[in-house]
C-alpha cells in the first residue's frame, strides 16, 4: 500500500513541475498584448494539452516505465493526478491573487486539469 502512494506521488509531483514550468511560460508570454487578445479559452485550452503532452512525451525519456505499475490500478492515475494537479494550480492562483499578483490562466482548476490530463495521457499510453 506503502508503495502505491509513493508512485502517485511521484506521478503528481512529474505533472505539477510540468504545470509549473507552463507556468512560468506564461507569465512571460502574458507580457505580450496581442497574445493575451489572440487567444481564446477554447484555443489556449487546446494548446496547454498540447504542452502536456509534450512534457508528457519528454518526460518519457527520463522516466519510460509507469509510477503505478498496479494492474488493479491500472488508469486510475488519468483520475487523480490532473485533479490533484489542477487543484495545486488553483491554489497557486489564489495564493498568487490573495498577495496582490495576477494569476496566470494556467492558475485554475480547468487549466491545470487540461495540462496535467495531457501529460498523463501520454505517460498512461507510452509507458511500459
Amino acid at each position: 500500500m506503502f508503495v502505491i502512494i509513493i508512485e502517485f506521488l511521484l506521478e503528481f509531483l512529474l505533472e505539477f513541475a510540468g504545470d509549473l514550468f507552463m507556468d512560468l511560460i506564461i507569465h512571460g508570454g502574458s507580457r505580450v498584448p496581442w497574445l493575451n487578445r489572440a487567444a481564446t479559452r477554447v484555443l489556449f485550452a487546446l494548446i496547454l494539452f498540447g504542452a502536456g503532452a509534450f512534457i508528457g512525451w519528454f518526460s518519457l525519456l527520463f522516466f519510460p516505465e509507469a509510477f503505478v505499475r498496479s494492474e488493479s490500478l491500472h488508469g486510475i492515475s488519468l483520475l487523480v493526478t490532473p485533479v490533484l494537479a489542477g487543484s495545486a494550480m488553483a491554489a497557486i492562483g489564489w495564493i498568487r491573487e490573495s498577495r496582490g499578483r495576477p494569476a496566470a490562466p494556467v492558475e485554475n482548476f480547468a487549466y491545470g486539469y487540461v495540462l496535467a490530463l495531457g501529460m498523463a495521457l501520454v505517460r498512461f499510453y507510452w509507458t511500459e
